[in-house]
């Protein structure tokens, strides 16, 4: 049985009187203890307070002078997400604070951030300092490769600024002076050094594309997996909204396109999030049906069709191939050109050199313990990156969405755009969950091989957070790990080297019939009659997605909390 949640109303009032007489929380949690016999977490009572409204104004100055919370909170907005005076100001209103633009834009001019030069000087002064920076970080980064006019300039900031916000206030003086360098003088000379690249964007950005229309955030989810790396053992899967193209969850791992890891990867994010989207798109690959039978069974859970019958499986998810999942493969396609490609030609230069040999059990398990956790942080990097670089407007397309991704998903205007996710049950996702308690799909090696080749490479210097050289990066490391456990190998394998173990192919039917004992979930003959009225034709990647339902807001529940910056 799932966790119930916790109904506050009938304490609405005690608590309602106990706020507007001055308590804080900890003294309102005190007295609802000593009045009601039991003790509700602090968490839990700050978002029902928000929910209710009761939040208390904080202060803008303090004797005078700007509050250093505030401060605090304009360098993160600022620095950490880019964001426009208005967004800032809009979080800043929501956090309780008591401040209109206008004071805003006095406040952060105050505090030295600038947005842009104005005189002549100033421009020449700051191609002049960029230019020898950005010449050591374009020459030994070839991530950089690929990226766009106003991907360089995030880029810049946020390698700069990649310890924020713990160290902002520290770091402040110098990533002012980066944040305010413009856009194009940074692509000046990034087209000095990256000249084929700037070919070949133009190319590509004169492409006849066709239109993907949604209405709203969480109304389609589009869902693949990504193979470029799984020769060497990495796999990756991942999901992106349709409307705001924010990525609402990504996988790297050992095997992370498998039914049981896509379902945990799916579980996990409905459990963060505390709701599902309307729609998921996905093609028919072997990963999706325990995925697809989970987000049925949720979404039959929460609500009816109007005339008051079941959802149909083909009414919340669609199948098609996967060249027509556009908003999926072409974040799958950006993410190669920045940084996947190069690890990808690097894999294969070790591959042509024997440096890797396919079911060699000493270069699978070396190549998993330096380069797995490179992967997974260059993923996170431009996942980050992604969800929070600017959209601009698109001329002939009138309904392209403009802003940035995460703004767009978790605060669209809601006078023009609803919320189409569907609070999910929490009893009936507890149950799902407990299936998979065991399963860490986050595991690439057994935990005794994991820690001794991280022993190793600490030994030898290994050190990930730096520059390595930029042909071969951290091969020589990968070298001397492979022959150590090559060694023991030949010893007789006395540390028990292995990979992680990968769920049985053949146990997918068990799994289902003990998913068929959840609540609601439909059993395996059923699911597959469902299927085959699931797919979508259509003669292109062009889509524009009506339902009869009309958007449904979303009403936060317990498990819903929708934070950006995690």
């Amino acid at each position: 049985m799932g966790r119930k949640s916790i109904d506050f109303q009938p304490y609405k009032r005690q608590v309602t009187a106990w706020f507007n007489n001055g308590l804080t929380i900890k003294e309102i949690i005190q007295e609802f203890e000593i009045k009601y016999q039991w003790k509700p977490a602090e968490r839990t009572f700050k978002r029902t307070l928000q929910e209710w409204g009761l939040q208390k104004q904080k202060r803008v100055r303090e004797n005078g002078t700007i509050s250093e919370e505030l401060k605090e909170e304009i360098q993160i907005l600022f620095f950490q997400f880019n964001s426009t005076d208005q967004n800032i100001c809009d979080k800043l209103q929501q956090k309780g604070f008591n401040i209109s633009r206008r004071q805003l834009q006095e406040t952060r001019l105050h505090m030295g951030l600038k947005r842009r030069t104005t005189t002549p000087e100033e421009k020449q002064e700051q191609i002049n300092d960029i230019r020898a920076a950005l010449e050591k970080e374009f020459s030994e980064s070839g991530r950089l490769g690929e990226l766009g006019r106003r991907y360089i300039h995030e880029n810049v900031v946020d390698e700069q600024g990649k310890f924020f916000p713990r160290f902002v206030r520290m770091l402040l003086p110098f990533v002012s002076q980066i944040l305010t360098y413009l856009r194009e003088a940074l692509f000046k000379i990034y087209q000095e050094f990256f000249p084929a690249a700037v070919h070949r964007r133009t190319f590509q950005a004169r492409r006849k594309k066709g239109e993907f229309i949604v209405y709203g955030p969480n109304q389609v989810w589009s869902i693949d997996g990504h193979d470029k790396l799984s020769r060497w053992g990495i796999h990756m899967y991942g999901g992106i909204d349709g409307y705001s193209r924010y990525m609402t969850w990504y996988h790297v791992g050992w095997y992370g396109s498998t039914a049981i890891s896509t379902l945990i990867q799916y579980l996990r994010v409905v459990r963060k999030l505390g709701y599902v989207p309307r729609v998921i798109r996905a093609d028919r690959g072997k990963e999706v049906p325990l995925l697809s039978g989970a987000h049925w069974t949720l979404v039959r859970a929460a609500y009816n069709n109007e005339d008051g019958s079941p959802v149909e499986f083909g009414d919340c998810f669609y199948y098609g191939r996967s060249m027509d999942n556009t908003r999926i493969e072409q974040w799958w396609g950006q993410l190669q050109k920045s940084c996947l490609g190069l690890l990808q030609s690097l894999f294969e230069r070790m591959e042509f050199h024997r440096l890797w040999v396919i079911h060699d059990l000493a270069s699978e398990i070396a190549l998993l313990a330096v380069y797995m956790p490179i992967v997974r942080k260059e993923v996170d990097i431009f996942v980050t990156r992604w969800n929070k670089h600017y959209i601009r407007p698109q001329r002939d397309r009138a309904n392209s969405v403009r802003g940035r991704p995460w703004e767009n998903y978790f605060t669209p205007n809601p006078d023009f755009v609803s919320q189409w996710g569907i609070v999910v049950d929490n009893e009936l996702l507890t149950d799902i969950e407990a299936l998979f308690e065991d399963d860490d799909i986050d595991q690439y090696l057994p935990e005794a091989t994991f820690i001794w080749c991280e022993e190793f490479l600490t030994n030898v210097g290994l050190d990930r957070t730096k520059e390595d050289d930029h042909d071969w990066p951290y091969v020589e490391a990968y070298n001397q790990l492979r022959t150590a456990i090559q060694i023991e190998l030949d010893n007789g394998n006395p540390q028990g080297f292995s990979l992680a173990p990968t769920p049985p192919a053949g146990g997918l039917a068990e799994v289902h019939d003990r998913l068929a004992r959840i609540r609601g979930f439909p059993a395996q003959g059923e699911l597959e009659n469902a299927v085959r009225g699931g797919d979508i034709h259509r003669e292109g990647p062009d889509e524009v997605l009506n339902f009869s339902n009309a958007a449904q807001d979303v009403d936060e529940g317990e498990n819903s909390e929708s934070d950006p910056e995690g």
